[in-house]
């Protein structure tokens, strides 16, 4: 055991962990509508009650809540091989359980509760992550920001769970993962590729509508913008897992049909395939 009122007890490492954020979508309008602080109050605990159990579930360690969200790491302290296995288990497992919270207080909110997960296995230095004055066990470096940043493009991208190639890489055949696109988000210097993960489960019909978007994806990052176009026009709208109405903005921007650029970080920007994020 190490004194919590000595920053210095905790031992400090570089290790390579995999990172979760997860943060619920549009409570803060939410909140206001209700204007009832304590079933604000109570529903966020509910909300966050769904998604410890997911993370201690699958043997994570929560690091932090925040707001209406929190984070989470894996294979620090302790090794775990499988980490990024279990960070995104658990993230299924949050989009599983979040319909039945959302159940249970519709006569109050009147509205479906969403959720955003972003998932990124990276390198850290795990020790004291918070100050003299108040110690914190957690991850510092630039895939903490990482991780972060791809929480947050899920809801420019529409996609409820989103993870990066290092952590895609290394899932088993429970999991069905699709490149998104190739994105450069505010902040960082280089392109990432973001991926939609998804239970290997999936329905034959969402599968085929992944294929065609896998294929306007490449027409559209090789130029071929009229070609990118059609193909996204014969997927089924109805297929909510799939962002083809994402992917058919950008599309339609570089094609000059919907979408006027009003300034470098606020509209996505097409260069060479790679995607920009907007800066909010």
């Amino acid at each position: 055991m190490y004194d919590a009122s000595d920053p210095n007890a905790i031992h400090s490492e570089q290790r390579e962990v995999t990172l979760l954020f997860a943060d619920l979508r549009g409570f803060t309008e939410l909140a206001g509508s209700l204007q009832m602080d304590p079933l604000v109050c109570e529903l966020l605990a509910h909300v966050m009650d769904c998604l410890s159990e997911a993370v201690a579930h699958h043997d994570g360690l929560i690091v932090d809540y925040y707001g209406d969200g929190l984070m989470a790491m894996w294979n620090a302290p302790t090794n775990q091989p499988d980490h990024a296995e279990l960070a995104c288990r658990a993230g299924l497992q949050m989009l599983e359980s979040l319909p039945t919270v959302t159940d249970e207080w519709m006569n109050v909110i009147q509205t479906q509760l969403r959720l955003g997960i972003g998932v990124h296995t990276g390198s850290v230095q795990v020790g004291n992550a918070g100050s003299t004055r108040k110690v914190k066990y957690g991850p510092r470096g630039p895939s903490v920001n990482l991780a972060s940043r791809v929480e947050s493009a899920t809801k420019e991208l529409r996609v409820p769970f989103v993870a990066t190639r290092p952590t895609a890489d290394r899932l088993s055949k429970l999991f069905a993962t699709n490149r998104v696109c190739c994105a450069r988000m505010p902040g960082l210097q280089k392109p990432v590729d973001l991926y939609a993960v998804r239970s290997a489960n999936a329905d034959l019909h969402t599968s085929f509508a992944w294929r065609t978007y896998d294929e306007a994806l490449r027409q559209f990052e090789a130029g071929e913008l009229e070609v990118a176009a059609d193909t996204l026009a014969t997927i089924d709208q109805t297929v909510a897992e799939v962002p083809w109405r994402f992917l058919g903005e950008r599309v339609q921007c570089e094609l000059g049909h919907k979408l006027r650029r009003r300034s470098m970080d606020q509209l996505a920007a097409y260069a060479g395939g790679v995607i920009v994020l907007s800066a909010k």
